[in-house]
């Protein structure tokens, strides 16, 4: 049976993580005082579990009396998760070399449960774009890169109301589409089964991002077919450490913004 020392400690284990859990999903920042009514918690006890957090350096505070944000070691951890996929370091160059032929942003996406999860990326320096969210999650069924590895996903049906464009897409070998104003061009990673790991996209506003030649697209495939080729000789690579996790119920971030060039 726990002494009151051990419960009082467990209790605060429990609800410094409660605290971090609030971050999760949509969150960006919050006061001390949301804090404390989101948990129930006495203002006192929600002071004395923040400090702790920004002193570890979990939290930051961005002024005094200001709003609380995830802090570096957050970022650390996140860090440490995408480079559990070997591709992740081995994609770097690829990335840098589509961002630079292609002027627009180059970003690299691996299955996680229900979501693909765009782990690294690069931008063209010698253009101005929106930043791309290293660590946002997206929906396999309805989105380009999730429908690339869904047609590429190894089994008969993934998604039966798709079935006429994922064949295309193995037909072709990409997918070039735009959506929200958004366009993409997505060509997939495959393992030594011929099944996605991994997609490689090229993503940029319909503004600036003009609809491709075919030519392009198969100079911009050669770029990637390269990376594809090494990994053939290195299937260690194509190791998808969280494909078959239940996504379903985790509150994913969209919106962990990192310098584009994490993946080097």
């Amino acid at each position: 049976m726990p002494t009151d020392e051990e419960a009082s400690t467990n209790t605060s284990v429990e609800n410094a993580f409660a605290v971090l859990n609030l971050f999760s999903g949509g969150t960006e920042a919050l006061a001390l005082s949301d804090i404390a009514r989101l948990l129930g918690l006495p203002l006192s006890t929600a002071h004395r579990i923040v400090t702790t957090l920004c002193d570890a350096e979990f939290l930051s505070q961005q002024h005094a009396g200001g709003l609380y944000v995830t802090g570096l070691r957050v970022r650390e951890l996140l860090n440490a998760l995408y480079n559990r996929y070997p591709i992740r370091r081995r994609a770097a160059r690829t990335l840098r070399e589509l961002a630079g032929t292609t002027g627009q942003a180059a970003a690299l996406y691996v299955p996680f449960g229900a979501h693909c999860l765009r782990i690294a990326g690069a931008q063209d320096r010698q253009q101005i774009h929106r930043p791309l969210l290293i660590g946002e999650a997206l929906s396999l069924r309805s989105t380009p890169c999730g429908l690339v590895l869904l047609a590429y996903a190894g089994s008969d049906d993934p998604a039966p109301e798709h079935q006429r464009e994922l064949a295309e897409i193995r037909r072709t070998g990409h997918l070039s589409t735009t959506t929200d104003g958004l366009r993409s061009v997505v060509f997939p990673l495959l393992d030594a089964e011929d099944r996605a790991f991994a997609v490689i996209a090229v993503e940029g506003s319909t503004l600036e991002f003009k609809e491709p030649t075919r030519t392009k697209v198969n100079s911009w495939g050669g770029i990637v077919r390269r990376l594809q080729d090494q990994c053939r000789e290195h299937p260690d690579w194509t190791m998808t450490p969280f494909a078959g996790i239940d996504s379903t119920h985790l509150q994913l971030r969209e919106s962990h913004a990192q310098d584009m060039e994490g993946a080097s």
